[in-house]
């Protein structure tokens, strides 16, 4: 048993992913009936974080593999005596690609560009683990029952202020990508959207994500477009905003 667990009085050894009985181990994890995992010791950072180690890798023994092939270097070995072998960063590694890969799924996702004239109004951001400096439109995800153009309108209203807008869909891509080393599928519907030169006036200096964080944005014609073009994300926004940008030139 993982970490050396040991059976909770009045309960029959529980195996691996086994929600159904109670277990506990030297980092004084705890496993209840409901499958959810909490420490029942220490609140001291490490600690908790060991917790959660000995608490995903025992219940997920499957997510160890998969773990170990995305992220290499990371050196531990599992042993029914004595603990996983782990530095602190290892741990943090580890536990932040557990959290990660238990939330790996496609995303759907709005992406909206603003359209002013013979100019795109798109974001920037940067990925420092491949200093990689990337454009997207505004927007964001698609939450559950919610219809795309509802999405659209919401990310709108949410990063650039702006309501009523008459938003036109495009196209649809898929992206499969990392950022800052995580692994990201996404599914991202793309709109546009013209708004008037009062509008346009009216824009703020720069986007404002969900969690209060500011991101710049910044306006391209055609010609920069396609100076910018490597960078774009996804990459295939380019065709679709090529005629676009032509129609008002």
């Amino acid at each position: 048993m993982l970490g050396g667990a040991e059976v909770v009085p009045g309960r029959k050894p529980a195996m691996w992913g086994d929600p159904q009985d109670h277990i506990t181990n030297r980092c004084h994890f705890r496993q209840c009936k409901s499958g959810k995992n909490r420490p029942i010791c220490s609140e001291e950072y490490k600690q908790v974080a060991r917790v959660s180690v000995h608490c995903k890798l025992g219940t997920r023994a499957t997510q160890i593999n998969a773990y170990r092939q995305w992220r290499d270097g990371v050196n531990f070995s599992l042993s029914s005596r004595g603990d996983p072998i782990f530095t602190v960063p290892s741990i943090q590694l580890i536990v932040k690609g557990i959290i990660r890969e238990r939330k790996m799924q496609i995303r759907n996702k709005v992406i909206i560009s603003l359209i002013h004239q013979w100019q795109v109004l798109l974001s920037e951001g940067y990925d420092p683990i491949r200093k990689f400096q990337f454009y997207i439109p505004v927007g964001g995800g698609v939450e559950f029952r919610e219809r795309l153009q509802d999405a659209a309108a919401r990310e709108l209203f949410e990063e650039l202020g702006l309501k009523d807008q008459t938003l036109e869909f495009l196209n649809f891509h898929e992206s499969i990508f990392e950022f800052n080393g995580v692994p990201e599928h996404e599914i991202m519907y793309h709109y546009q959207c013209r708004i008037s030169d009062s509008v346009k006036a009216a824009l703020p200096a720069e986007g404002i994500e969900s969690d209060g964080a500011t991101f710049k944005v910044t306006w391209f014609s055609g010609e920069e477009l396609a100076a910018i073009r490597k960078g774009l994300v996804p990459p295939k926004i380019y065709d679709d905003l090529c005629p676009v940008l032509l129609q008002d030139d």
